[in-house]
């Protein structure tokens, strides 16, 4: 139950009291014993108050203190804090404290470095960043963090996360929202079962929440992410206001529409353009035809540059600007190739996504900003085409698995609304390796190996395109599994016609002394020269595994090499035909043998998923019968003469 209260003296807290003369603050032997057990630092006290004074105007103050166990942990340490034309930084204090809780240093404003946040590659930009990075070689110690920020514009509301990280246990921590009576915002808990405290003032209610003496979360091999397990606040405006553009988000659809007052309008592009447009479709009736054709060309006009300044952070340049420039971020880049396209009378939708190769899903019932990124959507008849407009290089239709999968927000005249991104599948995702194996005797052999990397696959060598002659001979010494190699020849190139799911096929010509190793008249040749499961991919041991297994890709890998023997040995023993299948994928070998010929051949498959803890036992047992079978080996026998 919700409590309310009228207060005389809404706030007493320890907030800017760090630092007292002649008092010890957060000694280290005052760590309850047991948020120590699997932790690498212990937030002493976190307090954070974010006060709304209206739709577009707010503060909030932050208070940080962190004792820091050992030097896995100093990232925990650092301040680091934005500020642009929307949000002020101000009053930062700094103090750090040896392991009794004395004070060492009280850090200096010029020993905060103040500096652009987007600096290698923006033109426009107004972001800055403080960052301050203690130098402490002993350990323990305790820092406090201090600071104020307030808001011109408001379009996000802060997150109260209880664990900042794995292996960090919290003492105390809490978040206080003031709003006035007549604001209404939205909160969601997650794995969090307080309910707010609710105090009534001065036209104005306080929601409290405050926790203590939560543990360490000890990092597992393939567990979801930690928010996913551990308690969090999510917070969001109903109603908004930044830089004049108004809105409400109460609903995606609701959201969809300001994002939308954000572009309209701003598709016109050049005449000369549109003279472009038309030539280039005048001879193509296919629509997929024509969608390549133009995004070939944005690409071949453009460049990326990412725009920093006021409401561009939201808001794209127009596309004329674009045109005229031939550069833009992924805002006025999307928006530029939606305008090109309309010129071709192709509709398109401005797309809205949370990107990352290890992003998490957005949250799907709980409406704010959660988008990071901006692609384009062009529907079809029977599928859809996704367009990353930012890269000059990346493949028609190809979006990768940094916007893969996912939930976005598709922005439209008529508002907002939720769709899926595509999904790479195993059967798309795969990696062929075509071996042929030649020995001349046990010194010198020769090894042929062409290769096909497809759809996420792609991405394991697509950076090679673009790299000379010697890095690329470089990335083969380090990524072959096959000692004393010298390369003869290498090429690779993509597929041409290969677009939404992208192909890159590969030669490989290699020189080998002495493969394999030899004892007495033995010759032990290992089979799988190229794709081997080693022992370090092996999940950790766990007996008390807590949280699920989480798979984050699929894909299907076959190796088949052909091995012509050598005279003068014959087969002593092979290694037996191996299968297996589980709910997380499948692996099997088989060995054909003619004479002095050998056909091995290898095929793995791994199944994106999330798996319950309990089959955790089962899912390293996995890697380890695939870890054994990478490593078996020819037996050759050298025949008595």
């Amino acid at each position: 139950m919700k409590k309310i209260i009228i207060l005389i003296i809404f706030f007493v807290s320890g907030l800017m009291s760090s630092g007292i003369p002649g008092k010890r603050m957060y000694p280290a032997n005052e760590i309850p014993e047991e948020l120590l057990d699997n932790a690498e630092a212990v937030v002493r006290d976190y307090e954070e108050i974010f006060e709304i004074e209206s739709v577009s105007k707010a503060s909030r103050t932050v208070r940080y203190v962190v004792t820091i166990l050992d030097e896995n942990a100093d990232e925990y340490a650092e301040f680091n804090e934005w500020y642009d034309k929307f949000r002020s930084l101000t009053d930062i204090k700094i103090l750090i404290y040896d392991k009794n809780g004395e004070v060492i240093k009280k850090v200096k404003a010029n020993e905060i470095d103040d500096y652009c946040s987007f600096s290698s590659f923006s033109i426009y930009e107004q972001n800055r960043q403080k960052l301050f990075r203690p130098k402490i070689n002993s350990y323990p110690y305790t820092i406090s963090i201090e600071y104020k920020q307030a808001y011109k514009g408001l379009f996000v509301y802060p997150l109260w996360q209880i664990l900042p990280g794995y292996d960090i246990s919290v003492e105390r921590s809490s978040f206080r929202i003031i709003v006035p009576e007549d604001h209404k915002f939205r909160y969601k808990a997650s794995n969090l079962d307080i309910e707010p405290q609710v105090y009534q003032l001065s036209g104005k209610q306080d929601y409290y929440w405050e926790i203590k003496g939560v543990n360490a979360v000890e990092r597992e091999d393939y567990s979801p992410y930690l928010h996913e397990s551990t308690g969090i606040l999510y917070t969001a405006p109903s109603d908004f206001s930044i830089d004049g553009y108004s809105g409400n988000m109460d609903t995606w659809d609701g959201l969809g529409m300001w994002a939308y007052s954000l572009i309209e309008g701003r598709d016109e592009i050049t005449e000369a353009t549109k003279a472009d447009i038309r030539e280039l479709v005048a001879e193509s009736s296919d629509k997929r035809d024509i969608i390549r054709k133009i995004y070939k060309y944005m690409q071949s006009k453009t460049r990326y540059v990412s725009i920093q300044e006021g409401i561009g952070g939201w808001q794209p340049f127009p596309a004329i600007q674009v045109d005229e420039d031939g550069y833009g971020d992924c805002k006025a880049l999307s928006n530029y190739t939606m305008a090109l396209l309309k010129e071709a009378g192709i509709e398109s939708f401005y797309t809205k996504v949370r990107a990352g190769s290890n992003a998490p899903e957005v949250l799907n019932d709980f409406v704010s900003n959660q988008s990071n990124h901006i692609i384009l959507c062009v529907p079809m008849e029977t599928d859809t085409i996704w367009l990353e407009c930012t890269s000059q290089i990346s493949p028609f239709g190809y979006i990768g698995n940094f916007t893969d999968d996912r939930h976005v927000l598709l922005v439209t005249p008529e508002g907002g609304r939720l769709v899926k991104t595509r999904t790479y599948t195993k059967e798309e995702n795969t990696k062929v390796h075509r071996a042929e194996v030649s020995f001349k005797d046990e010194e010198t052999s020769t090894i042929k190996v062409e290769s096909t990397y497809r759809g996420l696959r792609y991405d394991i060598v697509s950076a090679l395109l673009r790299k000379s002659a010697a890095e690329r001979e470089k990335w083969v010494y380090n990524n072959t599994a096959i000692e004393k190699a010298k390369i003869v020849d290498f090429t690779l190139e993509k597929d041409p016609d290969s677009d939404v799911v992208p192909e890159i096929n590969s030669s490989l010509h290699l020189d080998v002394r002495n493969y394999g190793s030899t004892t007495g008249n033995r010759w032990f040749i290992p089979l799988n020269l190229l794709t081997r499961v080693g022992s370090g991919s092996i999940p950790e041991r766990n007996r008390n595994r807590r949280t699920d297994i989480v798979y984050r890709s699929s894909f299907t890998d076959i190796d088949s090499i052909s091995y012509e023997l050598p005279e003068g040995y014959v087969i002593e023993s092979a290694p037996a035909v191996k299968e297996i299948e589980n709910i997380f994928g499948s692996y099997s070998v088989s060995i054909d043998i003619d004479k002095d010929k050998i056909l091995y051949i290898r095929k793995r498959t791994m199944n994106k998923g999330r798996y319950p803890s309990s089959m955790y036992d089962e899912f390293r047992q996995f890697y380890i019968e695939i870890q054994k079978m990478d490593n078996c080996k020819l037996v050759l026998l050298k025949a008595e003469s």
